[in-house]
């Protein structure tokens, strides 16, 4: 049991270099393409081209936050997972989510909206990047799998007391 138990150990840490090393190098290219897609978007260029490379940012970003997500999973599956907690608008997460996912949405002829209305102004203490993980996987998906007419994004209060808002 010792041996496997040492064993078991020295894998988890060398998956762990892995991950942490691969996402390095995915991430150096991933950042200039990033880059150069900003740059070349200053430049004087067709409407088409401009949404090329909008698609072409969007797809970079996701990539990279898949990057984060599997070096998440690792570092959960190490017990060393940390929340942030900080102020942000839950309003302004859900806006951001539906506008990076607006034109995968649009290339498939879907329309994708957002209704915030009923939570703009409220502000949560919490984790944005999570918040921000999960409402873009479950959009993303709705978009993915949706193949003809509209996805909507609706964010209402459920519940209100004193410390907190249930949305």
């Amino acid at each position: 049991l010792f041996t496997a138990k040492k064993k078991a150990e020295h894998l988890a840490a060398a998956r762990q270099q892995f991950l942490s090393m691969m996402s390095h190098e995915i991430r150096t290219p991933l950042t200039g393409i990033s880059g150069y897609t900003e740059l070349l978007s200053r430049s004087n260029i067709s409407r088409q081209q401009a949404l090329y490379l909008s698609n072409i940012a969007a797809s970079a970003d996701h990539l990279l936050k898949l990057v984060d997500d599997i070096l998440e999973l690792s570092r959960l599956d190490a017990g060393r997972l940390a929340l942030e907690k900080a102020v942000f608008s839950p309003a302004v997460v859900a806006e951001e989510v539906c506008d990076l996912l607006r034109i995968k949405a649009n290339a498939k002829n879907i329309v994708l909206s957002c209704n915030i209305r009923e939570i703009e102004g409220l502000y949560a203490s919490g984790d944005s990047h999570k918040l921000t993980q999960i409402l873009y996987n479950l959009v993303g998906n709705a978009v993915k799998f949706t193949e003809k007419g509209s996805v909507t994004v609706e964010c209402k209060k459920k519940k209100s007391e004193a410390d907190y808002v249930t949305i």
